[in-house]
């Protein structure tokens, strides 16, 4: 009788399809790696879909230039971008006591207007602090909406940091 056959692998390694317009490829890549997470197995995946990252990933390892500029857990990735998220205030005709306000404020990156709106960079753990501290002045805020730091802005981030280091 012929041998059984061998056990399926624990590990997989897969590196993703090349980009192109046909979204295809990349659907049924986020579809097999959730199948083997399910079925318990270890996934090496290396990837160009940078976005894809946080939803696909525990953990995540950047190279540049073979050296590391990240190891760490996957959704802390585009959080690894400093300045990288926006905060946007629509504010109850308060806008020149919120921007007193939000420049004396450390984490607060760069604040601008635009029409109605308050904008300001700063980190994505920084937000809530932001709100916090204006509606405790008493600033009333009509509308908001935030704008995270992509991945790809994170990864370009700790290279720069990468290379003021080296």
């Amino acid at each position: 009788p012929p041998p059984p056959p061998p056990p399926p692998p624990r590990v997989l390694v897969r590196v993703d399809p090349p980009p192109g317009p046909d979204a295809g490829p990349r659907l049924d890549l986020r579809s097999l790696v959730a199948e083997q997470r399910t079925a318990g197995k270890a996934i090496l995946l290396s990837t160009h879909w940078l976005e894809d990252v946080p939803y696909v990933a525990d953990n995540a390892l950047v190279l540049d230039q073979g050296k590391t500029v990240y190891a760490g857990p996957a959704t802390g990735l585009s959080a690894a971008s400093a300045a990288g998220s926006k905060l946007f205030l629509r504010l109850n005709g308060h806008s020149p006591e919120a921007m007193t306000l939000l420049e004396r404020m450390p984490a607060a990156g760069s604040i601008a207007r635009s029409g109605d709106w308050v904008v300001v960079s700063c980190a994505a753990t920084d937000k809530a602090r932001m709100v916090e501290a204006l509606v405790g002045a008493g600033i009333g805020i009509l509308d908001f909406r935030v704008e995270e730091a992509s991945v790809d802005a994170a990864v370009l981030h700790l290279q720069s940091l990468r290379g003021n280091l080296s």
